[in-house]
């Protein structure tokens, strides 16, 4: 079974830490994997400057892809001085198998 999420945010954030904040925001999701449990396959940085992220956990193998947060244009509403409206993009694509992959089957039976 395959499930894929998208979650689109927009918020404001300070003009000179848009890099800051996509770095702490791929850290955080590496954490939270790996706090409930899951082992970090795979990281890289994809050619546009995305942040994707492999993980495997029991029965589920998946991706994370973080984009660069994008600049919004909105007319009627500005941000507050030293902030910037940005758009933040975030695709999870996770697989699910009926057992455990790599488990090695145990029988007493001869072959």
């Amino acid at each position: 079974m395959t499930n894929e999420r998208t979650i689109d945010s927009t918020f404001a954030v300070k003009t000179d830490h848009s890099l800051s904040f996509m770095n702490a925001m791929s850290e955080d999701v590496a954490a939270q994997f790996i706090r409930k449990g899951a082992t970090i396959v795979a990281t890289r940085v994809g050619p546009q400057g995305e942040y994707q992220l492999a993980y495997r956990d029991g029965t589920s193998a998946g991706s994370v892809v973080c984009f660069p947060l994008a600049d919004v244009q909105s007319p009627n509403q500005f941000p507050t001085v030293g902030t910037q409206k940005v758009r933040s993009h975030i695709v999870i694509s996770e697989k699910w198998f009926p057992r455990e992959m790599d488990a090695i089957r145990a029988s007493t039976q001869p072959q």
